[in-house]
């Protein structure tokens, strides 16, 4: 859950705090997936942990890692 997923994101400088939100998958199984978003002190700090962090594998069954991107802006 969000504690395991922290230890990955902590260890970078600027970590701030991080929330997971469930969602449901497009695919038919009835599974679900999990947006997560992470802050940091500045985007260069986040871009650093994104870098370092892009793919990386949650685990043995995990196949394909990690997609990390930058929040996109709300449209108001």
């Amino acid at each position: 859950g969000e504690r395991e997923i922290s230890h990955i994101f902590r260890p970078f400088s600027g970590f701030q705090s991080l929330r997971l939100k469930p969602r449901p998958s497009k695919r038919d199984d009835g599974g679900k997936f999990f947006l997560c978003f992470v802050e940091f002190d500045s985007k260069q700090q986040a871009t650093v942990a994104m870098n370092h962090l892009q793919g990386y594998f949650m685990d043995k069954d995990d196949m394909k890692g990690l997609n990390i991107q930058y929040c996109k802006e709300r449209r108001r």
